[in-house]
């Protein structure tokens, strides 16, 4: 019995898994760029983190190869330029995985791992600015693992972990400084695990750990507890003081289980939530309103109705407002959900599905900008999905898009981080040997400079030049010169056949198509009344090409096609055919300077029926005039003989 429902629940989590990955099969949101390999193949990747500084430039750290000789790998990528080649941070000497990073707005790193040789132990590397500081082992850090890391504005680090005899350890390091010897802020005698790590931007260091309460024999309480150190050399780790409820002496609740979260946005709210054992497991969180606010009472809880809430990840918006994601397991389907607040310390919305079932292994990531736009990301199937909530909204409902590529399939991860404009950049294993990134770029390019002359002399070509980044891609320019004119590029010139004012714009377009748009105004001279004759009175250039065309291919379409090319901007070619005498039609077309244009000259009826029924090849005359302001017409003439 229970084989065959094990078996069917089988069945409908490949189904499930099946559908999404129909659905993920759709087009990605537009302003997902196609992923990229930030590093060259390596024997395995695992664990990327990624991390973005105020000015976009990005960080990428992963684990790299097997046990027992694993390396922690970087890679650097500025600002609207290209990934640099990745660099070993912690040699395979030491046999280290599990990396985590943490970087401050101004670029500063702090990056710790847990290492297994010579014996188990912390090591930590640092980046003041642009360069790295060699890999060390953090003092006091012999035998401890499941390090976290958090770094403050003014480059100051703090790290905890998970020490020898259930304890919790943490180290400070200075911005010019070296990190201290690793000290136990959990209570003596008391079994702690699993400790989290969160900064704030004001320099505090808030950790959470899991403690069991053992108030008396046989105690299955398991509390949540918090510390804080506040900023500078000789700030201290605070009492521990407990987060979750207290029943009483005798009471066998709460059982806090897996790791407790930590969120703090960019105004320094906190935001502390942790899973809760009961007949399903909920979420429990509590918030704070800044560093040193008292904590909101009492704890708010999310849960599903028969069904456990799994590896939550929260967030905090600039407002304080949360958003959490989940795994949620349903009978072993384990789709990704999601819930909002819509204020402080506010019940959570219902849950929102966001996935079809995906495996118990698969842990969201999740982030949300200052203005409150969130993004989630998983793995499923060997695709990576992503779904956003944007400002002032909620997540759509089971419409994920696929951001990974068959160049760059989904392997393990993702993780996902924000900018401040809300671009998201989610990194991921790509098939085991790559690391991959792929960004949610909403933000438009900047255009940096524009150089447009106050005046010009009318007839005579004037030059402009325009530049514009992006943070992630490249930008494309267009030119509107106000007369109707247009062109692409940086630099571009133009000529005017007409006085007075004219606005010229230029707008850059990112690989996302967003666009930013900037204008300058141009005065253009008046057209000279004495001298030679201006340039643009001279005869206009005109160019004619007829393409091969059957008798069958004229008949289908009612025309003769007929190239056009013409040597100015802004200038028509106006054509008519003539069979024996009598007009068999005409069109006009639109051209652009030194470019074909394709001109379509209709045949009467009655042109085509003489053709159809002649007993020998016809002559066809067809007759071109092209025009453009300021020049004189042309025309050009060329004689066809169309086989019936």
């Amino acid at each position: 019995m229970l084989a065959a429902m094990a078996a069917a629940r089988l069945i409908s989590a490949l189904a499930l898994s099946l559908a999404l990955l129909a659905l993920g099969a759709e087009p990605a949101l537009a302003a997902w760029l196609a992923p990229v390999a930030a590093s060259g193949v390596e024997t395995r990747v695992e664990e990327p983190q990624v991390a973005v500084d105020a000015d976009g430039n990005t960080t990428l750290v992963w684990t790299s190869g097997e046990a027992p000789n694993r390396s922690i790998r970087s890679t650097f990528r500025p600002a609207g330029g290209s990934w640099e080649p990745a660099s070993t941070r912690m040699t395979s000497t030491f046999d280290c995985h599990a990396p985590r990073l943490a970087v401050n707005p101004s670029g500063a790193a702090a990056l710790v791992a847990e290492c297994e040789k010579p014996t188990p132990a912390v090591r930590a590397a640092y980046r003041p600015t642009d360069s790295w500081n060699g890999q060390i082992e953090i003092p006091g850090a012999a035998n401890g693992n499941a390090p976290r890391v958090g770094i403050a504005p003014s480059g100051d680090a703090d790290a905890v972990w998970a020490g020898p005899g259930s304890t919790v350890l943490a180290s400070h390091r200075p911005a010019a400084g070296a990190w201290s010897s690793g000290a136990q802020i959990s209570p003596a005698a008391k079994t702690a695990l699993e400790p989290n790590l969160a900064v704030s931007p004001g320099g505090y260091a808030h950790a959470l750990w899991r403690e069991e309460r053992d108030g008396y024999a046989g105690d299955p309480v398991v509390e949540v507890k918090a510390s804080r150190r506040s900023p500078g050399t000789s700030g201290t780790w605070i009492e521990p003081f407990r987060l979750s409820a207290n029943f009483g002496p005798s009471s066998t609740t709460p059982v806090a289980v897996g790791e407790p979260q930590i969120a703090i946005g960019v105004n320094g709210q906190r935001m502390m939530a942790w899973l809760q054992q009961g007949t399903d497991f909920v979420l429990a969180e509590r918030t704070s309103s800044g560093d040193l606010f008292a904590i909101n009472e009492p704890a708010i809880f999310l849960s599903e109705s028969g069904n456990n809430v799994e590896d939550p990840r929260i967030a905090l918006d600039g407002s304080g407002l949360g958003v959490v994601a989940w795994r949620s397991d349903e009978a072993g389907l384990f789709p990704i959900k999601a819930a909002t607040t819509s204020f402080i310390n506010g019940g959570w919305s219902g849950p929102t599905l966001l996935s079809g079932a995906t495996t118990g292994f698969n842990v969201p990531s999740l982030a949300v900008d200052p203005a409150g736009r969130a993004t989630a990301v998983w793995i499923a199937g060997g695709s990576i999905y992503a779904t956003t909530r944007p400002v002032g909204g909620a997540f759509p409902t089971q419409l994920p898009k696929v951001i990974s590529s068959a160049a760059q399939p989904g392997f393990q991860g993702p993780t996902v981080t924000m900018t401040a404009a809300g671009d998201a950049v989610a990194a991921y294993s790509a098939g085991g040997s790559r690391a991959a990134v792929a960004v949610d770029d909403v933000t438009p390019p900047e255009i940096t400079a524009i150089s447009v002359p106050v005046e010009s002399v009318y007839g005579v070509a004037a030059t402009m030049s325009a530049a514009a980044t992006d943070t992630w891609s490249g930008v494309t320019l267009a030119w509107n010169f106000g007369d109707g004119a247009t062109a692409s590029g940086a630099d571009v010139s133009h000529g005017y056949l007409k006085s007075g004012p004219q606005t010229v714009t230029v707008t850059a377009t990112d690989q996302a198509g967003n666009t930013a748009t900037t204008t300058r105004t141009i005065t253009v001279g008046p057209p000279p009344s004495t001298g030679p004759e201006p340039i643009a009175q001279r005869n206009l250039a005109l160019k004619l090409k007829v393409p091969k065309q059957s008798w069958a291919a004229i008949q289908r379409t009612g025309a003769v096609k007929v190239k056009c090319k013409l040597d100015a901007a802004g200038g028509r070619c106006a054509g008519k055919a003539k069979l024996k005498g009598k007009a068999a039609g005409k069109g006009s077309v639109e051209a652009l300077a030194n470019r074909f244009a394709l001109l379509k000259l209709k045949l009467k009826p009655g042109a085509l029926k003489a053709i159809r029924d002649a007993d020998a090849p016809v002559r066809l005359k067809l007759e071109v005039t092209g025009t453009a302001p300021g020049r004189t017409a042309s025309t050009s003439t060329k004689t066809l003989r169309i086989a019936p």
